[in-house]
């Protein structure tokens, strides 16, 4: 059996059989790579690190529809992102550079300071 791509266990997760949805689907992917992005995550590793998979995949359950269990998603990513943007290897806060590279906010903000 060939490996999953992020959409299709994306899909898993969700129940979805139907391609109906595919593109909403990889427009949360999308989405939840952005916002780990903005946490300082980088995205070399995203469609093969299991536990920046695993953010991803909770972030697109907690924003599909309208699920019951949607404040428990919420916890549990917002957990996932804090470890991920905690974890050495993870981030790019710590060598030094930014998209920028030209010492303005971004770069304080990245050292802990309020820019």
């Amino acid at each position: 059996m060939s490996e999953l791509n992020l959409l299709q266990k994306c899909m898993n997760v969700l129940g979805v059989t139907d391609t109906e949805y595919e593109d909403e689907i990889q427009d949360l992917i999308n989405a939840a790579k952005a916002d780990l992005g903005i946490a300082g995550v980088t995205q070399a590793q995203v469609e093969t690190d299991p536990l920046i998979m695993r953010a991803v995949k909770t972030f697109v359950a907690m924003n599909f529809g309208a699920p019951e269990n949607y404040q428990q998603l919420l916890e549990s990513y917002e957990t996932q992102k804090k470890q991920l943007m905690s974890a050495t290897g993870y981030t790019d806060w710590l060598d030094g550079s930014t998209e920028t590279g030209d010492g303005s906010e971004a770069e304080g903000a990245a050292a802990g300071g309020e820019g």
